[in-house]
């Protein structure tokens, strides 16, 4: 997702930690020191990581599965209602994506309050934080640009940085988040 840079800057980190990746393979079972694979095939295995699949809850009154949102994180067709993160038909599921999704809600419902506000759309950009035992690792790339949607109203280049690539350079980030994080952590 974050590009061609990242992926080498990764899979670098990977062999000098001895970690070999193996991707779009299914997991069947782990029987001693190995991963079965659903073909039969074994893999030697010091450490298996599996991810769940994810699977949408009925919320009465919803839309079964997971919730088509609109570029203020309106629920389509539905009034009144909004979804940010996990719920939404988003194919990335991703905190910092939830993050700029409630954001689109946040200012859509305070215009709809009577606040007088132009509340800017959803505009995915993926930031991703990997804690390498070094530096960290910074990455960020522009959903909307990749998916060749209509011109962003603003763009963040992708990039792979030691350096932050964004402030504040948290793990989570909102417009409105990071400013209630920076004031918790100061309580």
């Amino acid at each position: 997702m974050f590009g061609r840079t990242a992926s080498d800057a990764v899979a670098r980190l990977l062999d000098r930690a001895g970690i070999e990746f193996v991707g779009e393979t299914a997991a069947d079972s782990v029987l001693g020191d190995a991963l079965i694979t659903r073909d039969g095939s074994m893999i030697r295995a010091d450490a298996v990581i599996a991810l769940p699949r994810l699977m949408p809850r009925e919320i009465p009154g919803l839309p079964e599965g997971f919730l088509e949102i609109d570029e203020h994180a309106r629920v389509v067709g539905v009034p009144h209602v909004f979804a940010a993160g996990d719920v939404t038909a988003e194919p990335i599921k991703q905190g910092g994506l939830a993050t700029q999704q409630a954001d689109a809600a946040a200012e859509q419902i305070a215009l709809e309050a009577g606040a007088e506000i132009e509340p800017r759309p959803y505009q995915p950009v993926l930031r991703g934080l990997l804690l390498t035992g070094e530096a960290p690792l910074y990455m960020r790339t522009d959903l909307v640009a990749r998916r060749g949607l209509a011109r962003p109203l603003r763009y963040e280049p992708p990039g792979t940085s030691r350096a932050p690539l964004w402030w504040p350079d948290q793990k989570i980030v909102g417009r409105y988040l990071a400013g209630y994080l920076a004031a918790s952590r100061n309580d």
